[in-house]
C-alpha cells in the first residue's frame, strides 16, 4: 500500500488555496478594469458627441469675429455657457490650429489646454474626426474631454471645440481599485499565514509519522530481542551454575575470580532484562542510595579492562553528596556503557575523567574522555535506535542509556569536538528526605 505522504498533501492544500487566491484577485482586477475601460469608452463619446453636436450648430462667421471680443464673441460664449449648463460639463472652449484657445486671451492661450487635455485627441480632431482623450486625475479629481472639428463652408478645418467633463463616478472606481488592492494584501498576508500554518502541520504530521515507523522498528526489535535474550539466558545459567560449584569445592583456596564470575553474569542477566524491558512503560524498583560506591565499584572492577588498552580512568567525587533515589542497575548499565563507550572511543592511551558532584537539586555525573569526539552531524542521532558509528555497535547503547536517565526523571547532556573528546553529563535527582 502506497505511505501517505503529509508533505506532499501539505504542498497540494497550498498551491490550491494560493491558485484560489490568485484567481480570485485576477478575476476582481480584470472586472476593474473591464468596467473602467467600459466607463472611460463611454463617458468618451458621450464628450465627443456633445462637441461634434455643438461644432455642428456653431455660426462659422461669428467664430472667425469671436477672438475680436465683439458681439458675435458675446454671442458664442452665451451658446457654449448654456451647452455646458446644459449637459453638466467643466469647462467647453474652442481652439485654432495652433492650440490655442480662441475665447481666452492670447497670454492665457494654451497654457491650460496643454497642461490638462490629450494632444493626441487634439491632433485627430484636427485631422477631421471626432476623439476624445484619456481619463485623467487632478489632485483628488477625474477628468474628460471630448473633441469635435469645425468646418469652413469648403469643408476644411478651421478650428477644434472641446468640452471637458468631470467624473465622479471614477472615485468610486478608484475605492474598488483600493479595495482590490486591499484585498490583494490581504490574501497574501493570509498565504503567508496559510504557509506557516499548513508548514507546521506538515511538520506536526512527520513527527507523528516518524513516531510510528519508530514505535514499529522497536517493537519489532524488541520481539527480535526478547528471542535473543532468552536463549543466552540459558547458557549464562550455566555458567553461573558452574561457578558457584567452583567456589563451593574451592573455599580453602578461594579466588576472587569466582565471585566475580556470578556477579557478572547477574549483571548480564540485568542487562537483558533490560533489554527485554526497554520498550516497556512500567517504572522499575528504586531505592535511595549513595551513588558513590556504586560508581567506586564499577571503576574497580572495570580498571583492569581499561588498563590494557593503557586508559587511565580517573574518579573525583565530593564528599557527603545527598543520596538518590535509583534502579541499582540501571544506573550500573549507564556507568558501564558510557565507560565502554569512552574506551572505543579513545582506542589505545588517554585518559577518561569521571566526576560527581551535586548541582542544585541533583547529582551530576560526568564522564570525559579525550578519545576522537563526535561530528556535529551525529551529534544530533546518538540517541536514535540503532543508530552507531561503531563498525560492530547495535545501535542501543545510549538509547538506553537516555531511556533509562528518563525514567528516573534525570537529563542527560552530550558535548563533543571531533578530535578533542567527549563529555557526557547527567544530572539525577535528588531522594525524597521523607
Amino acid at each position: 500500500m502506497r505511505r501517505f505522504s503529509p508533505g506532499r498533501y501539505s504542498f497540494g492544500m497550498i498551491l490550491f488555496v494560493v491558485l484560489v487566491i490568485v484567481v480570485f484577485n485576477a478575476s476582481n482586477w480584470y472586472i476593474y478594469s473591464k468596467i473602467r475601460s467600459y466607463l472611460i469608452g463611454q463617458l468618451g463619446q458621450r464628450l465627443a458627441n456633445i462637441a461634434s453636436a455643438t461644432a455642428f450648430g456653431l455660426n462659422l462667421e461669428k467664430v472667425l469675429k469671436a477672438r475680436e471680443k465683439t458681439v458675435a464673441y458675446e454671442e458664442i460664449k452665451n451658446l457654449l455657457n448654456n451647452v455646458k449648463e446644459d449637459n453638466q460639463l467643466v469647462d467647453i472652449f474652442i481652439l485654432d490650429l495652433d492650440y490655442n484657445n480662441i475665447l481666452n486671451p492670447p497670454a492665457d492661450s494654451g497654457s491650460e489646454v496643454f497642461l490638462n487635455l490629450d494632444l493626441a485627441a487634439i491632433t485627430q480632431a484636427m485631422a477631421g474626426t471626432k476623439a476624445y482623450s484619456h481619463l485623467y486625475q487632478v489632485g483628488d479629481y477625474f477628468f474628460e474631454s471630448g473633441f469635435a472639428p469645425i468646418y469652413d463652408s469648403e469643408g476644411k478645418v478651421i478650428a477644434v471645440l472641446g468640452v471637458e467633463a468631470g467624473a465622479d463616478f471614477f472615485k468610486v472606481l478608484s475605492n474598488f481599485k483600493k479595495t482590490i488592492i486591499g484585498a490583494f494584501v490581504l490574501s497574501l498576508l493570509g498565504m503567508i499565514l496559510l504557509a506557516v500554518l499548513f508548514w507546521n502541520i506538515t511538520a506536526h504530521l512527520r513527527k507523528m509519522e516518524h513516531t510510528v515507523v519508530r514505535t514499529s522498528a522497536l517493537q519489532a526489535m524488541g520481539e527480535m530481542v526478547a528471542s535473543i535474550c532468552h536463549e543466552i539466558r540459558n547458557p549464562l545459567g550455566i555458567i553461573k551454575g558452574t561457578a558457584e560449584r567452583l567456589r563451593s569445592a574451592n573455599q580453602k583456596n578461594r579466588d576472587e575470580l569466582l565471585d566475580f564470575i556470578p556477579e557478572e553474569v547477574d549483571r548480564l542477566n540485568d542487562i537483558l532484562t533490560g533489554y527485554l524491558e526497554f520498550a516497556s512503560l512500567e517504572p522499575k524498583r528504586k531505592e535511595r542510595l549513595d551513588i558513590t560506591p556504586l560508581v567506586t565499584k564499577i571503576v574497580e572492577q572495570l580498571k583492569g579492562t581499561f588498563s590494557k588498552s593503557q586508559i587511565q580512568v580517573l574518579l573525583n567525587t565530593e564528599d557527603d553528596l545527598p543520596q538518590v533515589e535509583v534502579n541499582p542497575g540501571g544506573i550500573r548499565q549507564i556507568i558501564i556503557n558510557l565507560l565502554m563507550n569512552a574506551k572505543d572511543a579513545i582506542q589505545r592511551s588517554g585518559v577518561v575523567n569521571i566526576r560527581l558532584k551535586r548541582q542544585d537539586r541533583f547529582v551530576q555525573l560526568e564522564i570525559e574522555d579525550n578519545g576522537r569526539g563526535i561530528r556535529k552531524k551525529d551529534l544530533k542521532q546518538i540517541f536514535n535506535p540503532f543508530f552507531s558509528t561503531k563498525s560492530k555497535g547495535s545501535g542501543l547503547g545510549l538509547y538506553v542509556v537516555q531511556k533509562i536517565v528518563k525514567e528516573h526523571q534525570g537529563a542527560i547532556t552530550v558535548e563533543s569536538k571531533p578530535g578533542q573528546g567527549t563529555k557526557v553529563v547527567i544530572k539525577l535527582p535528588i531522594g525524597s528526605t521523607d
